[in-house]
């Protein structure tokens, strides 16, 4: 399915529940404020995060987890260097990809990408998963 389909899908849902017109100029304010959904793409990376979560806390399938590599175990794999900034965050790698259509969406790529973009205080390691998901719709919510 296309982007584009599933924000009608999501527009339409919308005016269903709320007696709105198609192009009513409301209609985002009707989606954030009074259903608080998120616009699809958000929703896209909050599924994303959760899953990058779930790897880093060993809740996810190895398949999976085996794909989020920390800059800091890659950094005491290649060098032992403890002066680098890269070792005191917690952001992932993110692998080169050839393909510029489908490479940047797969998961090995877009679950670091995402994750990296995420402020400090989401990848803090005490965070239970439903703190965490609640922070970041709050986090995603606050960027409009």
């Amino acid at each position: 399915m296309s982007l584009h389909y599933l924000v009608k899908c999501q527009c339409l849902k919308s005016n269903n529940e709320n007696n709105t017109k198609k192009y009513e100029s409301g209609l985002s304010r009707i989606l954030h404020h009074d259903l608080h959904w998120l616009d699809v793409t958000q929703r896209i990376q909050f599924r994303v995060a959760a899953t990058v979560y779930q790897c880093l806390h060993g809740m996810a399938p190895a398949y999976l987890t085996e794909l989020c590599t920390s800059v800091t175990s890659l950094r005491q794999q290649v060098v032992r260097r403890g002066g680098l900034r890269s070792v005191t965050t917690s952001n992932l790698v993110v692998p080169r990809c050839r393909l510029s259509t489908y490479g940047t969406r797969a998961f090995i790529v877009a679950g670091p990408v995402c994750w990296n973009a995420l402020p400090g205080y989401l990848k803090s390691a005490d965070l239970s998963f439903d703190v965490f998901k609640h922070q970041l719709k709050t986090f995603l919510f606050c960027r409009y």
